[in-house]
């Protein structure tokens, strides 16, 4: 080959090195062959079809002019596998290099390396074209031909410029960073696929809603349980309409946090899912109210602008019209009473064992219904960090099988109902439709987790044994624990507040413990009178609790002091009368102290005696009572016997 008929300053020759020769049928040489192939009539180039799959380079790129070759640094990046590229040209020559790789300042640049910024300090990002199939694999490479000229077209439409650089099996375009996320919603709105979604998105929305929102009356009024009525695009023409009880649910409290609950019922097509929640920021805008939706799990692709609605609030719906365009209008219905005060909304911080993808999380409660909504985060996973026109269409660019697997392996939505606090049954789950019906949580029924309430976070492992810990965000009412243990809970936390109060006031010294009391409803002098229920045999273990016959039953657990709480400050031992010179005498600074407790435990028990003599006795309560006592008189000190006798006399 002579390269006859070729002009130098306009051709290039590229030999592929890896290219091999195709086979022949042993009668002549293969490159006979390729020169036999060279002089065939070359078909048409075909247009691309479909749409295409495009990955933004997180960095900033910058261009420069090069005018005494090529300087260090940017030679260092492209022996570093950075993204490079110096294109010569007859006058000059230019340089695309991330701009963090430069080592100095713009005025310097120029002085010391012969090279300057052509864009006045504009940053650039390198997009990378490639063709549908691109999975968890990555970009699939090259792109099909005249496919990077279709996409200067659409941004060409949306009146911003961009720069077409082309390389061995790739093609690049470079858009100014400040308008890319236009162009990105230009090319989403043709049907391309386009990510990472956190770095073509607008950030400004994302980084407001770390701030509380600007109007707390609005919130409050929006939070509550909605059902989705119908839905109108464009504004007059109803697409959707929902019978009762197929309704799409949402549930929002008034810290702004929000599920919405959209998993189509009966043999309803898999793309239609389309479960998100996240924070909303609600405020009013003039005469209008403009909430703003910040999606941060999503069964669908993010957008690459937040969504914006304005609300429009009536005596028991509100109307949420697309902002701005009015595009379409949604109608949503409330559930149950508007002045709802119970509100649980708790937000996940993490799991173990922790999972491939990392998780976030939300679990609402909005009176007695819930919606658990847990998945990938946006930016996470093929879902999450891809900005596409559908689910339908993200499956199609992105694979099928990778998405579906991601969805059903990593997410996680599911509405039901608070049937009794400590019993939450399944009405829909998201991808798992054989799982409603079912029980998510029984206090009774171990198999199905164990849920633990602390200061601020509730930690749940699930039947599969996955420790979750949840932050409290808002909690006005307790959905995990029965009533019947909330209802000792407060009594135990009462009482134990009573035996402190008490205690500071008859408190010995540092050394000595502080005086507890075996039963609010029976005063001390009475304990004095009558033998111990309990009895502990000579040689016998401290544990071992005997009843008298004539003993009377039991108080409830609430009225008796902790194991570990400090000794008595008398306890009736018969044996007592009969006590030792030295047992009997008595500090008169512990008397006196003495004396203060036991008139506070007149008071004490005198008002509650009453109330607490009706409460039923179990015989489970009756054995964990005698055990208390037990521990109670092997760790208490003998009392003086004068102390007792003048206690009698004053009764």
């Amino acid at each position: 080959f002579d390269g006859s008929g070729l002009d130098d300053a306009t051709s290039t020759v590229v030999f592929y090195a890896d290219m091999a020769p195709p086979p022949t049928n042993g009668s002549g040489s293969a490159w006979l062959t390729h020169v036999e192939l060279a002089l065939e009539a070359f078909p048409e180039p075909q247009q691309p079809q479909g749409a295409l799959c495009l990955e933004a380079v997180p960095e900033p790129i910058t261009r420069l002019r090069l005018s005494r070759g090529v300087p260090d640094f940017v030679r260092t990046a492209a022996k570093g596998g950075q993204f490079c590229t110096v294109v010569q040209e007859p006058g000059a020559a230019t340089a695309w290099v991330p701009r963090r790789v430069l080592p100095r300042k713009a005025g310097k640049l120029a002085e010391e390396d012969g090279a300057d910024e052509m864009d006045n300090g504009v940053s650039w990002c390198a997009i990378r074209v490639g063709r549908p199939g691109s999975g968890r694999g990555g970009l699939k490479l090259p792109a099909p031909p005249g496919a990077t000229a279709s996409l200067c077209a659409v941004l060409a439409e949306s009146n911003i410029s961009a720069r077409l650089l082309s390389a061995f099996g790739s093609e690049i375009l470079l858009v100014p960073e400040h308008l890319l996320p236009g162009a990105a919603l230009a090319l989403v709105g043709q049907g391309h696929a386009v990510w990472p979604s956190v770095h073509i998105g607008e950030p400004v929305p994302w980084e407001a809603s770390k701030a509380p929102s600007s109007d707390l009356q609005l919130a409050k009024q929006f939070a509550g349980a909605w059902s989705l009525s119908h839905r109108e695009e464009p504004l007059g023409t109803v697409v959707e309409e929902y019978s009762e009880g197929k309704n799409p649910i949402r549930l929002q409290t008034p810290s702004g946090l929000f599920i919405e609950f959209r998993v189509p019922l009966g043999d309803a097509v898999e793309p239609k899912e389309a479960t998100f929640g996240g924070r909303c920021s609600i405020a009013a805008d003039g005469s209008q109210v403009l909430c703003t939706h910040l999606r941060a799990v999503d069964y669908q692709p993010p957008s690459v602008r937040a969504s914006m609605s304005q609300v429009i609030f009536g005596a028991s719906s509100v109307e949420l019209v697309n902002h701005p365009g009015c595009e379409h209008r949604e109608l949503w219905a409330r559930l149950g009473s508007a002045g709802s005060r119970e509100f649980v909304a708790l937000e996940l911080l993490s799991e173990a064992p922790a999972p491939k993808i990392s998780r976030c999380g939300f679990w609402l409660f909005v009176g007695s219904r819930f919606a658990r909504l847990v998945g990938p985060p946006r930016g996470s996973g093929i879902v999450g960090s891809t900005c596409c026109k559908s689910l339908n269409q993200l499956q199609k660019l992105r694979g099928y099988a990778d998405v579906r697997y991601e969805l059903m392996e990593h997410y996680e939505a599911v509405y039901g109902l608070v049937e009794q606090p400590g019993l939450l049954r399944s009405k829909r789950v998201a991808s798992h439709p054989n799982k409603v019906e079912q029980l998510l949580y029984s206090a009774a029924d171990a198999t199905t987790g164990k849920v633990v309430v602390g200061d601020g976070q509730v930690v749940y492992t699930t039947a599969e044994g996955v420790v979750e810990t949840w932050k409290v965000i808002e909690w006005t009412f307790d959905p995990f624990t029965p009533k019947s243990q909330q209802a000792v809970g407060s009594r135990s936390t009462s009482q134990t507040r009573a035996r402190s109060n008490e205690s500071s006031v008859a408190s010995m010294d540092d050394e000595e413990p502080a005086p507890c009391i075996r039963s609010l409803s029976r005063s001390v002098c009475e304990l004095a009178d009558e033998p111990l229920a309990c009895s502990v045999a000579s040689g016998a273990s401290l544990g071992t609790v005997s009843r008298g016959p004539s003993a009377e039953a039991s108080p409830p657990p609430s009225q008796i002091a902790s194991p570990a709480s400090p000794p008595p400050v008398v306890a009736a031992i018969g044996e007592d009368v009969g006590l030792k010179e030295p047992q009997v005498k008595a500090k008169p600074k512990r008397e006196r102290k003495a004396r203060n407790a036991m008139g506070g435990v007149h008071a004490a028990s005198r008002s509650k005696s009453k109330t607490r003599k009706k409460k039923k006795r179990k015989a489970e309560q009756a054995a964990a009572e005698a055990r208390a006592v037990a521990d109670a008189v092997a760790r208490s000190e003998s009392p003086p016997a004068a102390v007792v006798k003048e206690k009698k006399k004053k009764k």
